[in-house]
C-alpha cells in the first residue's frame, strides 16, 4: 500500500476555527470529545424533560477563555487576570460563532 502524500497548497492550509477549538479543548482533563455519529446512545428522558424546560437565551452573551489558566484567567465580564510569567491567548466567543484570540504576555 502507498503512502498517502497531500500538495504543498492542502498542507499549507490555515487550521479551521473548529480544530483550533478541538486543540484548546483537549487541553482540559473534563473534556470528553465526541464525533460525528456519536454518542451512540438513546438521550434519556431526563435529559430531554429538562431540555424542555430550559429557557434559550436570545441575547449575544460573550464568553471568554483562556489558553493556559496557570498564565492567566479571564473573568465572565472579560476581566483578564496575570498569575505567573508567559504567554496565553485569551479567546472571546459570540453566541452567533464568531470569536477573537488575543495574545497576551504576563511579566
Amino acid at each position: 500500500m502507498s503512502e498517502l502524500r497531500f500538495s504543498n497548497l492542502i498542507n499549507n492550509y490555515p487550521a479551521s476555527g473548529i480544530r483550533k477549538m478541538f486543540d484548546i479543548a483537549e487541553q482540559y482533563d473534563d473534556v470528553i470529545k465526541l464525533t460525528v455519529g456519536e454518542p451512540n446512545f438513546d438521550t434519556p428522558d431526563y435529559v430531554k424533560d429538562a431540555a424542555k424546560k430550559t429557557k434559550v437565551v436570545k441575547h449575544s452573551a460573550i464568553r471568554f477563555m483562556s489558553s493556559n489558566t496557570k498564565i492567566a484567567t479571564v473573568s465572565k465580564r472579560g476581566v483578564v487576570k496575570g498569575i505567573k510569567k508567559g504567554k496565553a491567548t485569551i479567546y472571546a466567543y459570540a453566541q452567533n460563532g464568531i470569536y477573537r484570540a488575543i495574545k497576551i504576555t504576563v511579566k
